[in-house]
């Protein structure tokens, strides 16, 4: 099997991963990514694929999509190419515009996480169940169940044994700071900060608060490419810390926007990176439930090393 590295999920990447495959590979999995319509309809036309897979379509990207609808028309490319090309769709039963996109695809596979509960774990991580079946996890979030319930069934579907599909998944440990959980010497830190929007951002912040900590922190930076969505959606996260009672530090143009307009005192806003980097190392913190989570460009895993 070859699969995407990093993320080489552009029309750069998509080329490069398939010229990196070898001769005969039995399966080559492509990860498509977009910031704006009709880029996924050219990666598909690219990698000409004969199974596809949405993981969500949520609120990425608004700027260049144009909008949530766009968003949902340019995930939605994706499943149009398997509709013409008779190919089969791996459908998230949780998801009601995923499913509603794949609805002109003829051959589909229902990925059916509504039947699946998830319990974290004191320690972290968490449990994914369904009846009798119980998968361990190193992922943090309840968020990540369609991630681990999609993995199975597409695993099931090619032949692997839903015994070793399940020992696959409990085996994996997150990396490249995406639902990482870190204990350091003072603090455990939950680090998912490769990315972050409106939608990922809520369910971090709903699963974050949902855990009990005694001294919970969050640490946000700006969500990128929100466009005219951006003051809103970062006034929404604000009050979402406010009305769950968590503490809440920010880094970035937009959170800073928000602090000094309204003269908040309620929480802690930094210029940058560095001056956040000053007070922790001034003013350690230690014995806390830390949340990291903030888009590519705020580059927030500079940060694990002072926490």
């Amino acid at each position: 099997m070859h699969a995407t590295l990093g993320n080489l999920n552009n029309h750069i990447g998509v080329p490069l991963t398939l010229l990196n495959a070898p001769a005969q590979p039995e399966f080559v999995v492509v990860e498509m990514g977009a910031n704006h319509q009709k880029e996924i309809d050219l990666l598909a036309r690219i990698a000409e694929p004969t199974h596809g897979y949405i993981t969500n379509i949520g609120l990425a990207h608004l700027e260049g999509f144009g909008g949530p609808e766009g968003v949902y028309r340019g995930k939605k490319e994706l499943f149009d190419h398997l509709a013409a090309q008779k190919g089969t769709a791996f459908v998230q039963q949780g998801d009601d515009k995923v499913v509603r996109a794949s609805e002109e695809v003829h051959s589909r596979v229902q990925v059916p996480t509504p039947e699946w509960t998830w319990s974290s774990r004191p320690g972290g991580g968490g449990i994914a169940s369904l009846e009798s079946t119980s998968i361990p996890m190193n992922l943090e979030g309840s968020y990540n169940l369609p991630n681990v319930v999609a993995a199975l069934a597409i695993g099931v579907h090619f032949g692997v044994s839903e015994e070793e599909a399940c020992q696959a998944l409990s085996n994996y440990v997150p990396s490249n700071h995406r639902s990482q959980s870190v204990k350091t010497t003072q603090n455990w830190v939950i680090l998912d900060a490769y990315n972050a929007n409106p939608s990922s951002m809520t369910h971090a912040l709903n699963d974050f608060a949902s855990r009990g900590h005694d001294k919970p922190l969050v640490i946000l930076g700006d969500m990128a490419e929100l466009g005219d969505a951006s003051e809103a959606a970062h006034r929404e996260m604000v009050d979402m810390c406010r009305a769950q009672g968590l503490e809440l530090w920010s880094v970035g143009q937009w959170f800073g926007r928000i602090h000094d307009a309204g003269g908040h005192k309620d929480w802690m806003h930094f210029s940058g990176l560095d001056a956040l980097v000053a007070h922790l190392q001034s003013n350690p913190s230690e014995g806390r439930q830390i949340l990291v989570k903030g888009s590519r460009s705020a580059a927030l895993e500079r940060l694990l090393p002072y926490l």
